[in-house]
C-alpha cells in the first residue's frame, strides 16, 4: 500500500481507509434485494 500511496501523493493510512470502504460497498451491494431481475447499468 505505501507504493501504491506515494505514487498518488497520498498517506498510507488513506489507501488503507479507502480500501474498507470499497470492501464495505462490495459487500453492501450483494445484500440489496432484488427488483424486477433486471441489471443497473
Amino acid at each position: 500500500m505505501a507504493e501504491l500511496a506515494s505514487r498518488h501523493g497520498v498517506h498510507p493510512n488513506q489507501v488503507a481507509a479507502w480500501k474498507q470502504q470499497a470492501k464495505e460497498g462490495i459487500v453492501a451491494s450483494f445484500d440489496l434485494p432484488a427488483s424486477d431481475g433486471q441489471l443497473i447499468p
